[in-house]
């Protein structure tokens, strides 16, 4: 529809018509009633797109919650886990410095060239690894305060990379994608170590004969949503751990970053 002063505008018309007859019934004309709608159309489309506004909005919220009821699942989790694990630690620590006390004590007593000595020293090597594994899991437990400091993650990954492939033997090749400048991030260097390490390991066992693993380290601009965690921008470094085995079976993929959970059986420990 045209307005005087020439703009276009859409409308919205309905047309009603009825015969018009004669005495005899013959149809004489035909009586025609054209009512404008545009106003009630506009409105009505207005409220459909209210509705889906609300819609939506309730969708998201619906999903914001289930988000938030899983958050509070794992970290309800994560505590209970997190209290036992730190016990266990806490006890098991103690025995240790029994032990380590006792090894001390033997290799400032006997001769140096007492042949008993290596089994000491053994023992004193297992008791290193175990205090280790504990004060790991005293980490896990909130128990004992990370040593978060400042350094460049592609110079510690290249250092690393060297006792990854230690760990992978020689069946499976293994490459580093590295950024050609220096990428700082604040992180407790040994827990960072560990986890690539330990993902290292379940890649090994993930392949069967000859494969690879490759590592790419990058800096990104935002963090994605992982496991009902909202997503995050900001200035991240973000590592890659990619491998040619089987992949992980779909079925148990929500269940990876649960703490001591493996497909391995016994052999996790």
């Amino acid at each position: 529809m045209m307005d005087r002063d020439g703009t276009l505008r859409e409308t919205f018309w309905t047309f009603s018509y009825s015969p018009l007859r004669m005495g005899s019934g013959a149809v004489a004309g035909i009586f025609c009633v054209v009512s404008e709608q545009t106003e009630r159309v506009i409105e009505r489309d207005m409220h459909s797109r209210q509705v889906a506004a609300i819609t939506e909005q309730a969708r998201e919220a619906h999903l914001e919650l289930v988000r938030a009821r899983e958050q509070l699942r794992q970290s309800q989790k994560l505590e209970a886990i997190g209290q036992l694990t730190g016990g266990v630690a806490h006890d098991f620590n103690n025995l240790l410095q029994v032990i380590t006390g006792s090894v001390d004590m033997l290799l400032h007593t006997w001769p140096g060239d007492d042949p008993r000595l290596r089994y000491v020293q053994a023992i004193g090597s297992a008791s290193d690894r175990a205090t280790r594994l504990t004060a790991q899991l005293l980490a896990f437990s909130r128990r004992q305060s990370l040593s978060p400091e400042v350094f460049d993650l592609c110079e510690s990954v290249q250092a690393l990379s060297d006792i990854i492939s230690t760990v992978l033997g020689a069946r499976i090749t293994m490459s580093a994608n590295l950024p050609g400048t220096p990428l700082p991030v604040l992180r407790d260097r040994t827990q960072l170590d560990t986890a690539l390490i330990n993902i290292a390991v379940n890649a090994r066992d993930a392949i069967d004969g000859q494969g690879s693993v490759m590592i790419d380290v990058e800096q990104v601009t935002a963090v994605p949503s992982i496991r009902f965690a909202a997503p995050m921008k900001g200035a991240f470094a973000a590592i890659s751990v990619t491998d040619s085995g089987a992949g992980i079976d779909p079925a148990i993929v929500d269940r990876i970053f649960e703490p001591f959970f493996t497909t391995k059986g016994a052999r996790w420990m």
